[in-house]
């Protein structure tokens, strides 16, 4: 994925959806998962109740088997999830 300032001459990068070698930055990478909620400090003080909701807005369905959280939550998606 390519990776750059959006518009061109921001402070910061992030992921493109294109490569755009020579011109005007393309527009930034929008993926179909995203993290839509989070839950990480319950009023109930248990961890049972803590979660993540992923959301798909896209139009097609997605494998996610194996797909796993790399940060501050140590949990990886069971095959066919």
């Amino acid at each position: 994925v390519s990776s750059g300032r959006y518009p061109d001459g921001a402070p910061g990068f992030q992921m493109l959806s294109s490569r755009t070698a020579g011109t005007s930055n393309s527009a930034p990478y929008q993926s179909d998962i995203v993290i839509n909620e989070i839950m990480y400090s319950p009023i109930s003080g248990s961890d049972d109740d803590e979660y993540v909701e992923l959301y798909n807005r896209g139009t097609g369905s997605v494998d996610m088997s194996y797909w796993r959280f790399t940060d501050g939550i140590d949990f990886m998606m069971p095959q066919g999830r």
